[in-house]
C-alpha cells in the first residue's frame, strides 16, 4: 500500500441499503471516514452517482441476464 496517498475525509451517499451497517461502512469507519448522506428523496444532491447508477441500471442490468455473480462481474469489466 502507498504511505502517502489522498484520502477522504467523508463520501456522500444516500440512505439506500448499500450505506446500512455492512463491509463497505466498516471499511470507512475504520479508516476515519463519515458518511455525509444526502437528503431522502433528493437524488439531485448526488447528481453524478445517481447519474451513474442510472446508466448503469439502464444499460446492463436490465438489458443482460446474469447466471451468476461472477457471470455479472465479467459482463461488467467488459
Amino acid at each position: 500500500m502507498l504511505e502517502n496517498r489522498c484520502q477522504a475525509r467523508t463520501i456522500q451517499v444516500d440512505d439506500g441499503r448499500e450505506c446500512t451497517p455492512n463491509p463497505f461502512a466498516a471499511w470507512a469507519w475504520r479508516r476515519g471516514i463519515e458518511f455525509d448522506f444526502i437528503r431522502p428523496g433528493k437524488p439531485i444532491d448526488n447528481a453524478h452517482a445517481e447519474s451513474s447508477k442510472g446508466r448503469l441500471r439502464d444499460e446492463c442490468l436490465e438489458a443482460l441476464w446474469f447466471e451468476s455473480v461472477d457471470d455479472a462481474h465479467q459482463a461488467l469489466q467488459a
